[in-house]
């Protein structure tokens, strides 16, 4: 005798909630940037020792500084999660992004770092600006933007096969999505718009 179609309807449905999980923890804007950061840092540069300096200040800002002030929220009690799952919540997290970019920008820029790793923490500032304001009427996906956003370089000056690293994208959409974190417009939005500011952006800097 078989298992209830209830049953198997309720185990497929926390293999999905688990792999939307570990989708949306794999492809973490604490994560993404932080390597797209490390590619471009050792692969633009002739020493090595410099390349790892010039990431070391681009992880300061795109994980360090945020990190630990959404963290501080989260032991205060003022968020659940290092996503910030409430909208708002995030403006605050989100200012301390533009404003650690923008900071992390000059130094990049006043030390000689490669202008692909300039130009993109630059983005990074433009783009979160630019969500910080339509976070206050809209909860824009952040996974999203930083996907978006993140993986335009690598489209942008190589082509090729890494255009196959658009398939993170309904990757992302999907695991928002089941995760109920965002609607389908909102995750969508975050990826699209993201992708055209960057492309922009890029084509102006480069």
């Amino acid at each position: 005798m078989g298992q209830p179609d209830s049953y198997t309807s309720s185990v497929t449905s926390r293999e999905d909630l688990r792999f939307a999980k570990v989708i949306s923890s794999v492809l973490h804007p604490f994560i993404v940037g932080p390597l797209a950061f490390l590619f471009f840092s050792l692969t633009e540069t002739a020493s090595l020792w410099f390349g790892w300096g010039v990431w070391i200040i681009t992880f300061i800002a795109t994980d360090v500084v945020i990190g630990s002030y959404v963290t501080m929220m989260k032991q205060h009690g003022r968020t659940r999660s290092i996503d910030v799952p409430e909208r708002i919540e995030r403006t605050k997290p989100f200012v301390i992004g533009v404003v650690g970019y923008v900071i992390a920008t000059g130094i990049l820029w006043a030390i000689g770092a490669p202008s692909i790793v300039v130009a993109l923490m630059s983005i990074y500032a433009v783009n979160t600006a630019i969500a910080t304001a339509i976070n206050h009427w809209w909860k824009i996906s952040i996974h999203g933007m930083s996907i978006g956003g993140t993986l335009v370089p690598f489209l942008f000056l190589y082509g090729g096969l890494w255009w196959l690293l658009v398939l993170c994208f309904p990757l992302v959409i999907y695991s928002r999505v089941k995760l109920r974190a965002h609607t389908l417009a909102q995750a969508t939005a975050g990826i699209a718009l993201a992708f055209v500011l960057t492309w922009v952006q890029l084509y102006f800097w480069l």
